[in-house]
């Protein structure tokens, strides 16, 4: 079929695996482990999207309080802070492998530091979006979760990135000898 590929690019190819089977030349190189990990990270935090809005939604309800404001940043900060503790674990055994070796307070401390650079820019840019963007007509009642999940997204490259570069990097787990 002119124009479709002819091959798949599987999984289990390599980051200098390219297909060039097709017209045009359309060129297209897949590094399976990053692909792997950035789609097992997207499901884990769907996953602590839903358990950091369960949180926060049900802390809501529970007091009567922070739609907005300071009870809003307190209440994003816990939800958060919980569904940071589920990525350690999932995140850890399944995203990266195991990689960065077995778990240690080191690497939880890298994984703390990270978060709470990614906690930072979630909440801030969730309570700006809850405090000073006013609700769209019809989305009044669901405004804190619409600014949590605008919090999410502005933190996610970040956690991914100091994730996979620092805390669960090949480079923790390698043997010490001495080289570089």
């Amino acid at each position: 079929m002119p124009g479709c590929l002819n091959s798949m690019i599987t999984e289990s190819q390599t980051e200098t695996d390219i297909d060039t089977s097709t017209e045009g030349s359309v060129r297209r190189a897949s590094n399976s482990s990053a692909f792997t990990e950035a789609k097992r990270f997207v499901i884990v935090g769907l996953i602590n999207t839903a358990l950091d809005l369960a949180v926060l939604n049900s802390l809501i309800f529970l007091t009567h309080l922070g739609r907005n404001g300071l009870w809003f940043s307190v209440f994003k900060s816990i939800s958060f802070m919980v569904a940071v503790a589920n990525s350690y674990v999932i995140n850890h055994s399944w995203t990266f492998g195991g990689r960065g070796g077995r778990r240690s307070l080191t690497q939880a401390s890298q994984f703390l530091v990270v978060s709470l650079v990614g906690a930072f820019i979630n909440v801030t840019s969730a309570s700006y979006v809850a405090t000073f963007v006013p609700a769209i007509p019809g989305l009044e009642s669901y405004w804190p979760s619409v600014a949590a999940l605008a919090g999410t997204a502005c933190g996610l490259a970040s956690n991914f990135l100091g994730y996979k570069h620092i805390v669960f990097s090949a480079r923790q787990s390698a043997p010490s000898d001495g080289t570089p």
